[in-house]
């Protein structure tokens, strides 16, 4: 932290070599890839969370079948 100021002067000599279009490019760039990664994360969780939902029904679904056939069994005079 002491050389703050050698530093930025390192980082201004390096940007310079760089033309302000280049500069440009990369930064849309970088955003670009950010908001890829932000997307990517958003899909794995619908994904997750569509998963979570088909489970849940399908664990319903055998949950009502099972007991439908428990109350059969009791009394197999009920219709269900």
């Amino acid at each position: 932290m002491d050389n703050v100021p050698g530093l930025m002067n390192q980082f201004s000599v390096a940007l310079g070599s760089y033309s302000s279009q280049q500069l440009s490019a990369y930064m849309q760039f970088t955003e670009a890839r950010e908001k890829l990664k932000d997307y990517e994360n958003q899909l794995e969780d619908a994904k997750q969370l569509y998963r979570v939902i088909v489970l849940s029904q399908y664990h319903l679904k055998w949950k009502k079948c099972f007991l439908r056939i428990s109350i059969t069994e009791k009394n197999p005079s009920v219709v269900v």
